[in-house]
């Protein structure tokens, strides 16, 4: 069944919604610390969709080990500030970089987030996100 937005109404009488092909996914996220800062190389990805290119909002979500393995929420969260990339082109994938000084000694997760409002349709919403791997940090005493 469709929903109510699914189809577009002509005289009242809903048609078939158009097929999706679009797809925008995280590559790959790194992280990388120097002199208090840690930086978050993320690669988007637009493997596939109707568009020549793509224009997407990237966010980070930043978690201490334990909270991230409990559910718990995010020490920082970018969706107030998301990065944008304009014109990935269809079948390419575009670099963006965060910074985030370390607050303290541990360990953390980094969850890219790519199209975290949705605004994109696509034919698979469950791969816009990508943690990394478990990061240690061990801050310098001064």
């Amino acid at each position: 069944t469709w929903g109510l937005f699914d189809g577009l109404t002509d005289g009242g009488i809903a048609t078939k919604p158009e097929e999706i092909t679009t797809n925008v996914v995280i590559d790959s996220i790194t992280v990388t610390s120097s002199d208090g800062a840690a930086t978050i190389r993320v690669n988007v990805g637009y493997p596939q969709g109707e568009l020549s290119s793509l224009d997407v909002e990237v966010g980070l979500l930043i978690y201490r080990t334990t909270d991230y393995n409990m559910g718990g929420p995010p020490l920082y969260n970018s969706y107030s500030n998301f990065k944008y990339i304009d014109g990935i082109p269809r079948g390419d994938s575009r670099p963006i970089t965060f910074t985030w000084d370390i607050i303290s000694n541990g360990d953390y997760i980094f969850v890219a987030v790519v199209d975290p409002d949705n605004k994109v349709k696509e034919i698979n919403e469950l791969d816009n996100s990508v943690p990394s791997i478990l990061t240690t940090f061990h801050l310098q005493e001064p």
